[in-house]
């Protein structure tokens, strides 16, 4: 997988506090992390998540890497109490050195665009799932174009309490985001709180098919200011192509309801 790709899964962040029912008057946790929790923002409620993210790319054998510093951001709005559309976009600045020899790109690094269905709340099991699918839109500068014209990506979301102060979440998917290729997607994500504000998370993710496996890891801590804005702080690296990343940023959530 390229940076840009992995990338991706690093746009909408998660981190678990706690489980709670699905129609709070609190935001939906979704920053920092790869992993996304099954809730909606509830009906008519917009949630902005934005962030940046710098990330650095080094194969010594080929005498390479890259620098890159990004903005991401992610709209959230509930048509309903259990259906969600979503919007993310990805701008990217990127130097690369190959030999010696640098170069500069950047733009619009990618567009997603799709709902996400709560099809349980956890109310009575404690255990919530849904179903996100998302579409990619082919756009942007040629560094960035995906080698699917309007490529989509299916995930299955659960989460589930294991005590009374740590949770577990995890995502199953099916991506043709990386090529012409299926690539099966996961995440394995435990939550925990560090005090009644702050919570933390640590987790494995990646994409795999039937000739790799890829395992990358990050962490990091959320801080609920309020019942609409939350804070948050997150770092890690990507298996096998010795990417870092460090991931700062923010969610605020807006009522519409009168």
């Amino acid at each position: 997988m390229s940076v840009n790709k992995n990338i991706l899964l690093l746009i909408i962040f998660f981190v678990s506090q706690g489980l709670k029912a699905q129609f709070t008057e609190s935001i939906s946790k979704s920053r920092p992390g790869a992993s996304f929790t099954p809730f909606t923002t509830g009906s008519n409620i917009f949630q902005l998540q934005t962030g940046f993210i710098y990330d650095t790319d080094k194969n010594n054998t080929s005498n390479y890497s890259k620098k890159g510093l990004n903005y991401a951001l992610l709209v959230r709005y509930g048509i309903s109490e259990v259906f969600e559309v979503r919007s993310s976009i990805l701008l990217r600045n990127d130097k690369e050195t190959t030999s010696g020899i640098e170069s500069s790109y950047g733009g619009l690094a990618l567009w997603d665009t799709g709902i996400r269905w709560n099809v349980i709340d956890g109310t009575e099991s404690g255990t919530s799932f849904a179903i996100q699918s998302e579409f990619r839109i082919d756009v942007g500068p040629v560094e960035y174009k995906p080698e699917r014209q309007f490529a989509n990506r299916t995930i299955a979301l659960f989460t589930t309490p294991i005590t009374n102060w740590l949770s577990f979440t995890t995502n199953l998917g099916i991506t043709w985001y990386d090529g012409v290729n299926t690539n099966g997607l996961y995440t394995l994500n435990l939550g925990f709180p560090l005090s009644p504000k702050i919570g933390g998370f640590i987790e494995i993710f990646g994409t795999f098919n039937s000739n790799n496996f890829g395992k990358s890891f990050d962490t990091g801590i959320g801080y609920l200011a309020n019942d609409n804005l939350l804070l948050d702080f997150s770092f890690g690296f990507v298996d096998k192509i010795q990417t870092n990343f460090f991931d700062i940023g923010l969610s605020l959530r807006i009522s519409t309801n009168k």
